[in-house]
C-alpha cells in the first residue's frame, strides 16, 4: 500500500518540526537544512517565484513534500511568531 500525499505530508511535517531548528538562512529565500539520513549532507531549500518551497533532496526535485522544505516552513513560522510578541513589548 502506497502512502497517499496527506501522509507523507503529515510525515515531512513531523520530521521538519525536528529540523527547523538546524535550518540556516543563508539570504533571503535560500537555506540549507541537513539530511536526516546521511550525515554531513545539508539540501538546499529555495522559495519559488509562486512563493512554494523547492528543495533539492530526492523527494523535494519530485515534487513530493520533504522533511527539509517543512523544516523551513517551521522556521519561518516561529520567527513571524516571535516578531508579532516582540512587537507587543
Amino acid at each position: 500500500m502506497t502512502a497517499s500525499v496527506a501522509d507523507r505530508e503529515r510525515t515531512a511535517v513531523a520530521k521538519g518540526a525536528s529540523l527547523a531548528a538546524q535550518v540556516k538562512r543563508i539570504k533571503y529565500g535560500l537555506y540549507t537544512v541537513p539530511s536526516q539520513s546521511e550525515p554531513g549532507v545539508y539540501w538546499t531549500v529555495v522559495e519559488r517565484a509562486d512563493g512554494g518551497l523547492q528543495c533539492t533532496c530526492g523527494a523535494g526535485i519530485y515534487g513530493r513534500p520533504c522533511a527539509h522544505a517543512a523544516a523551513v516552513t517551521v522556521r519561518r513560522q516561529r520567527e513571524a511568531k516571535r516578531r508579532r510578541r516582540l512587537e507587543l513589548l
